[in-house]
């Protein structure tokens, strides 16, 4: 997680006026169903895209068809997951217009909270899934096994790969030892054919 970027985006979102705010959007004209609004609104990461802070780190809208967030290559909510160096699901969870009510206050409290307790919340030690904090207890807490479906199946596969490397490690140390025998008995027919003559 960087930090400073989430802190930079409650920056940006402390000058937007209330009007030019709809989470539903990364940039568009101010919805049909929202009277009284003219000019353009952002979500927060529309907003965030547009300010200089942010465009001098990578992190732009860009211009080609339907507007959305671009950084390093990858737009939407890929950008926005490796710009602020969180999992996909964070991302949606911080940014995500189905998450919360579209205000300023509640996006920048979702974003406080998230900075407030991301320290306490790491991966699961079984699995290596990352969740938010509403989303995984913390690890110093969990008891019993991991409860993801996929812990299983990961760990299955994790063994599979394992035992394969194993294997082909094996395969590999055959193929030395064949390699040297085959040096040693070319050198004794070089020798044979050289005390021969």
């Amino acid at each position: 997680m960087n930090r400073e970027r989430l802190e930079q985006v409650i920056r940006v979102l402390k000058s937007v006026p209330p009007q030019h705010f709809f989470m539903g959007f990364w940039r568009g004209a101010a919805p049909p169903y929202r009277p009284g609004l003219c000019g353009t609104t952002c979500c927060a990461i529309g907003h965030c895209a547009q300010d200089p802070w942010f465009i001098a780190q990578g992190f732009t809208l860009n211009k080609d068809g339907m507007p959305a967030p671009s950084y390093a290559g990858a737009r939407a909510f890929d950008a926005v997951r490796l710009f602020f160096d969180i999992s996909n699901s964070d991302a949606r969870h911080l940014f995500g217009c189905q998450n919360y009510d579209d205000t300023i206050p509640n996006t920048i409290a979702r974003i406080q909270e998230f900075l407030s307790k991301d320290k306490k919340y790491l991966c699961c030690p079984e699995c290596g899934t990352r969740g938010t904090p509403d989303r995984f207890a913390q690890v110093d807490s969990m008891a019993g096994p991991c409860r993801n479906p996929m812990a299983e199946s990961w760990q299955k596969r994790t063994e599979k790969a394992e035992a394969r490397v194993l294997e082909l490690e094996a395969v590999v140390k055959k193929f030395e030892d064949a390699t040297k025998l085959l040096r040693d008995i070319r050198q004794t027919r070089t020798d044979l054919a050289n005390g021969a003559s």
